[in-house]
This record gives structure tokens, C-alpha cells and sequence, in this order.
């Protein structure tokens, strides 16, 4: 398949939040109950629409916190939380100080199907994500519903494209727009 876009993703959080299982059911269409802990970076590739997004889902066990740094050229974070955790607030912020600056951050809050669905996150959870100028938004899902996943990453390639250009077909190279998006904020 050809394709006119192509942005790298890199998935964060910690162990268990559903970093893998979200990838598994995007690109997939499948949703895998017991996935083993990622030792690493795991990588997956899908083309949507004519949009082709690189995905590395890097462990989240302690000594693979700093992992996402190695991998260059990202165009954007997805953070990934269990919305069932009871520590929202210190986890957003453990992980946003480990976020090099001017990459945008995209927070999924993974696992909707287990908690209430007016369930309200902690306050201090909103004014972290908020304040951080990298935050565009912050989205809840399940990835036992892969067409629901499908949606959530059509909302951070509609962000993407708002602030990139094509490939360039005869280079394959990607060329960015230098735009300033102050103010801007999803939330």
C-alpha cells in the first residue's frame, strides 16, 4: 500500500497499562487478554487510510524508562495510563518530565471498560496535563473495542497532519511546516 504520510510514534507508561494490547487491537483488529510484559521496544507498523504510523511500544518496566530517548526523529508520545490506577496523577508526572520538549504528547487512558463511566479523574490529574505546553489531549478507551481504538488514532494523525506536510514521493523524506501552536490545547 502507498501512502502520503508518515509519522513515528512512540508509546510510554508503565507496566500493564495496555500499551501493547492497544497496538495488538489497532493493528490487528484483535484484542489479546494476557500479553506478556514487553522486554524492550516492540515495534508495529499500519497504514490508515493513506496515513502509515511507525509505533514502538518501549517496556515499562524501571530499567526501560529512559528507552524512548534512543528512538529518533519521533513525531509524537502517546502516553498510555490504566485509567484504574489509582496513582494517575504522580504516574502523568513521572513520565512528562521524561519528555523531550516540543514533541507532543497524546494521553490514553486505557482500560474504560473497567471503571465507571463517569468515573472523574482527580483534579491535580487535569492541572498536570494541562500546565505541560507538550499535552494536545487526553482520551479514554478500551482496546477490547478496536474500532473505538481505530478512532482514538485517527484523532492524533487528524492532529498530526494539521501541523505536517507529505512525504516528498521522489525522496521519501518528510519535510515539516514550522508552525507555532500556542495556546492550542485539546483538553
Amino acid at each position: 500500500m502507498t501512502f502520503r504520510y508518515l509519522f513515528k510514534l512512540c508509546l510510554i507508561g508503565n507496566t500493564n497499562s495496555g500499551k501493547s494490547t492497544l497496538c495488538q487491537s489497532l493493528c490487528f483488529n484483535k484484542y489479546v487478554e494476557n500479553i506478556p510484559v514487553t522486554i524492550g521496544c516492540e515495534f508495529y507498523s499500519i497504514i490508515l487510510e493513506d496515513v502509515k504510523l511507525q509505533l514502538f511500544d518501549t517496556g515499562g518496566l524501571e530499567q526501560y524508562k529512559t528507552l524512548h530517548k534512543c528512538i529518533e526523529n519521533v513525531d509524537g508520545y502517546i502516553m498510555v495510563l490504566d485509567s484504574s490506577s489509582r496513582d494517575l496523577t504522580n504516574t502523568v508526572s513521572k513520565w512528562l518530565n521524561n519528555i523531550p520538549k516540543n514533541i507532543p504528547v497524546f494521553i490514553i487512558c486505557t482500560k474504560a471498560d473497567t471503571i465507571h463511566q463517569l468515573t472523574v479523574f482527580p483534579r491535580a490529574f487535569y492541572s498536570t496535563i494541562t500546565a505541560h505546553p507538550n499535552v494536545k489531549f487526553l482520551l479514554k478507551t478500551t482496546a477490547k473495542d478496536s474500532e473505538h481504538v481505530t478512532i482514538v488514532f485517527h484523532s492524533i494523525i487528524t492532529y498530526l497532519l494539521s501541523v505536517n506536510t507529505p512525504l516528498t514521493p521522489s525522496k521519501n523524506t518528510r519535510s515539516k511546516i514550522d508552525i507555532t501552536l500556542k495556546g492550542v490545547n485539546s483538553l
